[in-house]
C-alpha cells in the first residue's frame, strides 16, 4: 500500500523536529505513528498515535507539534515517576 502524501509529510515533520526516528504504519483507515526510545536500565519507552490522513491538515508541522507535545508530557512522566506510578 502506498503511503498517503499527508501521512508522508507528517512523518517527515516528526522526524525533522524529533531527536528520535518515528515510524508510520498504514492501516485500513488510520496511520499509526510510533516512537520508540531505548533507555539504559529502563523499559523501552513507546508512544503510539493514530490519525486518519484526512485529519492531517495542510500544515503537517502543526500536527507534528501536537504529537510532540503529547509525547513530551508522557516521556516526562516516564522519566520522573516510578514504574508503578507512570
Amino acid at each position: 500500500m502506498a503511503m498517503d502524501d499527508r501521512a508522508r509529510a507528517l512523518l517527515a515533520a516528526l522526524n525533522e523536529l524529533s531527536r528520535f526516528d518515528w515510524v508510520a504504519t498504514p492501516g485500513s483507515e488510520f496511520y499509526a505513528f510510533t516512537l520508540k526510545v531505548d533507555m539504559p536500565d529502563k523499559e523501552q519507552f513507546v508512544y503510539h498515535r493514530a490519525i486518519k490522513p484526512s485529519h492531517i491538515n495542510a500544515e503537517p508541522f502543526r500536527t507534528a507539534l501536537t504529537f510532540l507535545d503529547e509525547v513530551c508530557e508522557r516521556f516526562g512522566r516516564y522519566m520522573l515517576l516510578r514504574p508503578e506510578d507512570a
